[in-house]
């Protein structure tokens, strides 16, 4: 399984400017959200932030700093841990996208290096 650090993460992608890249990355992306794993992936995400928040609150309740501390790290580390999920998973769904959008737009000066 490949793992998508960026966009140039992208085969698709290497080759465009970083502009191009964004214009087709956010034509592409929302079309990911027509699959019911991007939407299985959201809520693993909330999930991961939501127990998080509690494992923070309940590790710091008796601290010096206070149950508020712990949460806003701990949603913190979930909404990290969520988001690397979900952009995983939106990166496996969307290529197929990106090479229909790169398929049906005219050939020009677009590569770079």
């Amino acid at each position: 399984m490949q793992i998508y650090w960026t966009s140039l993460s992208f085969p698709e992608l290497s080759k465009l400017r970083p502009a191009e890249r964004r214009r087709i990355l956010g034509r592409c992306g929302p079309q990911t959200f027509r699959h019911w794993q991007t939407w299985v992936a959201l809520c693993v995400a909330l999930q991961c932030v939501w127990i998080a928040a509690c494992i923070g609150w309940f590790l710091t309740s008796g601290s010096w700093a206070g149950p508020w501390s712990g949460a806003v790290l701990g949603v913190l580390v979930g909404s990290a841990v969520g988001g690397a999920v979900l952009g995983q998973v939106k990166g496996s769904l969307v290529r197929p996208y990106i090479r229909a959008e790169l398929k049906s737009r005219p050939i020009g000066p677009t590569y770079s290096r």
